[in-house]
């Protein structure tokens, strides 16, 4: 028996801040991970960044918050465009089908209509693995933003996109961050099409963004590619 096959990742998720119906997220997690990951479709919302009842997709985040009623921090988003991009994830979210998405403890599977996407995402303690497929023909791009402070360098000749993240409402060290390495198959990053941007959408001479609200757009020469990721609170080495 597969006990997860009968896991509704959706249960007790109905809720806001004007009415409590379990107060969680559809996390996927391993027992004890370092992270958790969640659809995202709401950003703005603060805390409350997930309603199984919206009909849009930001992409998949990577989060720490148990509860909507506990501050999130270390958080990251991940998400698809096709095309002309938009830099802030509310712009460039999409209409996504609820039912067909897949949020199970050890699996994630969402989809973008607007740009014929797909996501999906399987955890590890650490780490986590993604595979990404665009249909459209306009040129793909694998996004990596923030709700707070990120340096991000991406490193076609390397494969990779490193950096750190620095969201931590609550936390007496004003230095805590979260590092981080993301790596893609080879052959896949376009160097010239990526583009870094600031929190106002403009682009940044460069691949190399920082500050608050800023943003990764990392071009893909593949429809069907896998990206890896990795996480420390130590330093970027420990997470290579």
């Amino acid at each position: 028996v597969r006990y997860l096959d009968y896991v509704n990742g959706r249960q007790g998720t109905y809720s806001d801040s004007s009415m409590s119906r379990g107060n969680i997220l559809p996390l996927t997690c391993v027992p004890f991970g370092m992270n958790a990951f969640c659809p995202q479709t709401n950003g703005q919302s603060k805390q409350w960044f997930y309603h199984p009842n919206d009909t849009r997709l930001e992409g998949i985040r990577l989060t720490h918050q148990p509860s909507p009623w506990v501050s999130d921090y270390s958080a990251m988003l991940f998400g698809a465009q096709c095309g002309e991009l938009n830099g802030h994830p509310a712009f460039y979210s999409g209409l996504y089908d609820r039912g067909n998405a897949a949020l199970r403890p050890d699996y994630i599977r969402v989809g973008w209509h607007r740009y014929q996407a797909q996501m999906e995402l399987t955890p590890t303690e650490r780490c986590a693995c993604f595979r990404v497929t665009y249909e459209a023909d306009a040129t793909p791009y694998f996004c990596i933003s923030t709700p707070g402070r990120m340096e991000i360098l991406c490193d076609p000749e390397e494969r990779t996109a490193c950096g750190a993240v620095r969201m931590a409402e609550s936390c007496e060290d004003p230095n805590f961050r979260m590092y981080f390495v993301l790596q893609f198959e080879p052959e896949t990053c376009d160097e010239a099409n990526t583009i870094a941007m600031s929190a106002d959408g403009s682009a940044v001479p460069g691949h190399l963004s920082e500050g608050e609200g800023v943003s990764l757009h990392v071009a893909l020469k593949k429809r069907r590619t896998t990206v890896r990721m990795a996480i420390s609170y130590i330093s970027e080495e420990q997470a290579l």
